[in-house]
């Protein structure tokens, strides 16, 4: 836990020193994860994608954090949005992975 906590620390910084970059909310995110709070990991994931909807790292990642969170609805969503803009910008990864996780999670395409 020193080692999430001091990355955190790291990310927090980051963020400060590049608070219009959104690779640095995705670190942050994925420290937020990494802790256990995923209010904080959705959070900082969605600015990320603010920053950047394209951030493929962040795409994936707030998909999981709000399946994890139990948000099921808001997973799907999300889900959906990553296989559509997946598949309007020829990135197939995206699209696999996300209708992989709406099929795990019992939705039909």
């Amino acid at each position: 836990m020193k080692r999430v906590d001091m990355a955190l620390t790291h990310f927090r910084k980051q963020v400060e020193l590049d608070p219009g970059n959104g690779n640095c909310y995705d670190s942050l995110g994925d420290g937020w994860t990494a802790k256990g709070n995923l209010v904080e990991a959705i959070a900082a994931y969605r600015q990320a994608l603010a920053l950047n909807p394209q951030l493929f790292a962040s795409l994936r990642s707030l998909g999981k954090a709000l399946e994890q969170a139990g948000r099921r609805d808001e997973a799907i969503a999300h889900y959906r949005h990553c296989a559509k803009l997946g598949a309007e910008k020829g990135i197939q990864q995206l699209v696999r992975e996300s209708k992989e996780r709406l099929k795990a999670l019992g939705v039909k395409e």
